[in-house]
């Protein structure tokens, strides 16, 4: 929240009032200007999410560490739609900045749940399947 706050919120009305200045004197009212900030800090709060639920994907073997790993074009390519759709407004600075931060997050998370499923599994742990968790831990009981 504070990220767009301060980063985001200056860079999309900054945009936004350099276009309007082409095209004609346009002065946002209240109502406008509390909708666009509103979406942008809900959107940013709700993507900012994103690290937690790949943390715990990765670390309870719901999603494999390697499937995350194999996977990263798909990944980056959902990350920038995701941020698309997220940032009302059309300015693509935005929606830029937010796919950077979404990019850094997914691989912190992913560092962080590799250093958990190491620390907790071994170093093996990181190429198993869904399958392989399943049955080491049928193999426990």
């Amino acid at each position: 929240m504070v990220f767009c706050f301060f980063v985001i919120q200056p860079a999309a009305f900054g945009w936004l009032l350099d276009q309007s200045f082409e095209i004609g004197s346009i002065v946002p009212n209240a109502e406008d200007y509390l909708d666009i900030y509103m979406m942008l800090e809900i959107g940013f709060g709700l993507a900012f999410q994103l690290p937690l639920v790949i943390f715990y994907l990765s670390i309870f073997h719901l999603v494999p560490y390697k499937t995350f790993r194999s996977q990263w074009r798909l990944v980056y390519v959902s990350l920038m739609v995701l941020s698309a759709v997220v940032t009302p407004d059309a300015s693509p600075m935005t929606m830029v900045l937010m796919f950077g931060v979404l990019i850094f997050l997914y691989e912190a998370a992913l560092a962080v749940a590799r250093y958990i499923i190491i620390a907790r599994d071994g170093k093996e742990a990181l190429k198993w399947s869904r399958e392989d968790y399943e049955q080491r831990e049928f193999d426990k009981l």
